[in-house]
């Protein structure tokens, strides 16, 4: 249950008032009560002594005469009304002499005017004073009805130790009790009115101090809706207490909140343009390194692809190794016959020469592919050369041995050892001009510029369809001399001196190509590698992606809070 500090602050003044005045009723009714019955007890006792006194002013025992009359020596008690009603006054006060228990002269009169005497004393009063020889005080003495505090004195002879009589000496009880009464509801009613007075300044006091509360609370009610342009009274910053300096501080934190906010805004705003150029830009990478993932993907499947090709290509060399090996062989056997054809060969040096010039052209236009080829991919014009040298040694070992063919045909008998050997060498030939044209296909594949080397190749071609005409012509020439051997024997000599070249290069292709398939292994090593390393950096910037994302909504967030509040 909700409670005001109005109602708090005035419980709080309230309550100790009404505390006090119960205090002060409880004191006016026990204390003040008492004290009042103790100076009324005070004055009856004080009457009734004076009362007795004035009776032992007369010397002489106390007694009783024959006709029932009460003396004290030579004065009549029973006559004694004046004295009586003189010392019993106009308060109401009542006097009385008993001798014995029998009340003897009395002020206390009847409705009538009547002497209220001749009646007996209560047995409880006769047992404490006349048999206690005590002075007694009662709250409760009934006299014709009405009520009476009272106080008993003992009266004794003067040569006597027992008590013959008492004085008593009251009060009606309702006039004094009326009397305390009275003064008790003055008491209560000063006690109600400073109360009253008070509560009345306790609440002037707590309103104006509630109003400020109030009014304090209501702006921090609108800063708390968001209306930071709510202002404190100056009414209230004015005030010299407490409630001043709350609205000072309040008043403060509106101005402190307000400059916050207003930052707040102002970064919330340029976090939120940040956090958006953060989601374009990662979601932009994310594009960018999905490509580039693609893309190392591809080069990984290229690389590897290319290892294969490479390890095809170390195959096609040892292949090609060996038949050059064994055309080295063949090329020194068919060195030996030439030596014998040496001798018919001088006819033939003519028609041979114009071979010769053909082939030179052939030459030329392989040095064009090889060029072609060095061009297109540097990286593989070991290769290339080799390829072409093996290509130039090939043809002209093809076209020494159809010659020597033609020779050995014209020789008849004499040039069967002669055509075998340039058979085995044709072979030779052939399957040297097939190794280089593996080798070939494989550098083509390697390369990027195969366009230039389709252009080369049509030029060779061309070339080989003149070589081709050229042949035609020198076997006719052939046909008609016989002494071509000559030139066929020069022409092996320099395919010898060809073939040791071409075991040399034969090394140096096994080297390149062997060093060619560790690079390509170790590239497709490094690619493997590198995909592995991009898939992570994916999944790095997938992460940066989803916070940037996050981020943009904090931001969004953020940025709704702040709008909340006005300025």
């Amino acid at each position: 249950m909700k409670v005001s500090i109005l109602v708090k602050f005035l419980c709080g003044a309230v309550l100790p008032i009404l505390v006090l005045g119960g205090v002060i009723y409880y004191i006016a009714e026990t204390t003040f009560r008492s004290s009042v019955l103790e100076q009324a007890e005070n004055a009856m006792r004080n009457t009734a002594t004076c009362t007795l006194a004035a009776y032992e002013t007369n010397s002489g025992e106390y007694y009783i005469s024959k006709n029932g009359d009460v003396w004290k020596g030579g004065y009549n008690i029973s006559l004694s009304d004046n004295l009586i009603d003189g010392i019993a006054g106009d308060d109401g006060t009542v006097v009385t002499f008993f001798y014995g228990a029998d009340r003897i002269m009395t002020s206390a009169k009847d409705s009538e005017g009547r002497r209220l005497i001749d009646t007996p004393a209560g047995d409880k009063i006769v047992a404490e004073v006349l048999e206690g020889g005590n002075e007694y005080f009662s709250s409760s003495v009934y006299i014709d009805g009405t009520v009476y505090y009272g106080y008993y004195i003992p009266v004794y002879q003067d040569s006597g130790s027992s008590p013959v009589g008492m004085v008593f000496a009251g009060q009606i009880k309702e006039k004094v009790d009326s009397s305390i009464n009275s003064l008790i509801s003055k008491i209560l009613v000063v006690v109600f009115v400073i109360a009253a007075a008070g509560l009345i300044l306790a609440v002037f006091v707590a309103m104006s101090v509630t109003g400020a509360i109030n009014k304090g609370v209501n702006v921090l009610k609108e800063l708390a809706s968001g209306n930071l342009s709510a202002e404190v009274p100056k009414s209230i910053t004015r005030r010299r207490d407490e409630a001043g300096e709350l609205a000072k501080a309040v008043a403060e934190l509106k101005n402190s909140l307000t400059d916050i906010i207003s930052r707040l805004k102002a970064n919330s705003d340029s976090l939120l343009n940040a956090s958006e150029i953060l989601n374009n830009m990662a979601a932009r990478t994310m594009d960018t390194l999905g490509c580039f993932e693609s893309a190392i993907s591809d080069m990984t499947s290229g690389a590897n692809r290319q290892a294969e090709e490479m390890n095809s290509a170390g195959n096609s060399v040892s292949v090609m190794s060996g038949v050059i090996s064994t055309t080295t062989e063949e090329i020194a056997a068919l060195n030996e016959n030439s030596e014998s054809m040496l001798k018919n060969s001088d006819t033939a040096a003519v028609n041979l020469k114009n071979l010769l010039d053909v082939n030179s052209r052939v030459r030329d236009a392989i040095d064009i592919i090889g060029e072609s080829t060095a061009q297109t991919d540097r990286s593989i014009n070991e290769i290339s050369a080799a390829a072409k040298m093996v290509s130039d040694i090939a043809e002209e070992t093809s076209i020494l041995s159809i010659n020597a063919n033609i020779e050995a045909a014209r020789a008849g008998a004499y040039g069967r050892g002669f055509a075998v050997v340039a058979s085995q060498v044709r072979t030779l030939a052939v399957e040297s001009t097939k190794c280089g044209k593996q080798i070939q296909e494989l550098v083509e594949r390697l390369t990027a510029d195969s366009a230039l080397t389709m252009k080369t190749m049509k030029e060779t071609k061309q070339i080989i369809t003149d070589q081709s005409a050229s042949m035609e012509n020198t076997a006719a020439a052939v046909s008609e001399v016989i002494t071509g051997i000559h030139s066929s024997a020069d022409s092996i000599r320099i395919i010898e001196k060809h073939t040791a070249q071409l075991e040399n290069v034969r090394a140096d292709i096994v080297k390149i190509v062997d060093d060619l398939t560790a690079i390509a292994g170790t590239t497709a090593e490094l690619s493997n590698r590198t995909s592995g390393e991009t898939a992570e950096m994916s999944s790095g910037f997938s992460q940066i992606d989803h916070s940037a994302a996050d981020l943009k909504r904090i931001a969004d967030e953020l940025s709704q809070c702040v709008n909340e509040f006005r300025i």
